[in-house]
C-alpha cells in the first residue's frame, strides 16, 4: 500500500511530490500540464490508495483586492486597514 502527497506548483513552476510505501519515502519534482496533471508512478512504488493535494488558492480577479476564498474567512488577508 502506498500514499502520495502533492504540493502543486503552476504550469511553469515545479510541483513537489512525496511518496510513502511502508517505511520508504521517495521525493520527486514534476511540472504539471493540461496533458499530464498528475505525476508518473515511480518504479518500485505501487499505485497509491490515497493522494493528498495542496494547490494554489489563486490570485484575486482583476480589479479585486482579495481572493474569492478569503471573502468569508476570518484571516489576516480578509482584514483591510
Amino acid at each position: 500500500m502506498s500514499v502520495c502527497g502533492i504540493d502543486l506548483g503552476s504550469f511553469k513552476t515545479p510541483s513537489y511530490i512525496a511518496w510513502l510505501e511502508g517505511k520508504e519515502f521517495l521525493f520527486d519534482l514534476y511540472i504539471t500540464s493540461k496533458e499530464k496533471p498528475l505525476p508518473s508512478l515511480p518504479t518500485g512504488i505501487s499505485k497509491p490508495t490515497h493522494c493528498a493535494l495542496d494547490g494554489p488558492q489563486s490570485l484575486p480577479l482583476f480589479g479585486n483586492k482579495r481572493r474569492e476564498c478569503d471573502k468569508g474567512a476570518k484571516t489576516p488577508t480578509s482584514v483591510f486597514h
